[in-house]
């Protein structure tokens, strides 16, 4: 929902966007991937920052970008 709401993008750098979101629900571990246009942006998002605000509750195990 923060996605459609462009509550990331606010997070996103200004020359980069959001493009996709996937949810994968698995036995062991839900993997949560957010797509952005520009990987050389990426270092300088705050999207991980936003996602933990909007899911305070969650434990995320691991958190990590891969172009």
């Amino acid at each position: 929902m923060a996605a459609i709401g462009e509550q990331l993008q606010e997070y996103a750098n200004p020359n980069d966007e959001i493009c996709g979101i996937s949810v994968s629900m698995k036995d062991k571990e839900d993997v949560l991937s957010i797509w952005n246009t520009n990987a050389d942006k990426a270092a300088e998002a705050r999207i991980f920052e936003c996602v933990h605000m909007l899911s305070p509750d969650i434990i995320f195990l691991s958190t990590f970008y891969k172009r």
